[in-house]
């Protein structure tokens, strides 16, 4: 059963990746980070969850200032950092496909970039 939900999923995240290359070109990092933002949902906007620290066409980093996810992931008796372990696999995979020019890099526990290669 397992195996069968990792099938469905991976073909769902195919579906999205391409339903965002169909609507339009993604080309700077700037798009790519919006692309992200536009699937992942962290906390509400007042939250102010990641915070931008550089803006580029190539590159943009940001850092989370904190995490909406803990207490959830707590509360199942699950350690958060799996999360965010399995969030950075997908960030990673969606920026390869979307444009293969760029990388997802995480500088540290909270500080994430997309930049050109």
């Amino acid at each position: 059963q397992r195996r069968q939900f990792f099938r469905i999923k991976t073909k769902t995240d195919i579906q999205l990746v391409l339903e965002v290359k169909e609507e339009k070109d993604i080309i700077s990092a700037k798009e790519i980070y919006d692309s992200i933002n536009d699937y992942i949902l962290d906390g509400m906007p007042c939250d102010r969850v990641n915070e931008v620290i550089i803006a580029e066409e190539d590159k943009v980093q940001w850092k989370r200032r904190i995490c909406v996810h803990k207490d959830i992931w707590q509360k199942e008796s699950m350690d958060v950092s799996v999360f965010y372990q399995l969030r950075n696999i997908w960030i990673k995979a969606f920026v390869q496909e979307i444009n293969s020019q760029y990388e997802y890099v995480e500088i540290d526990e909270s500080t994430m970039e997309i930049n050109k290669k």
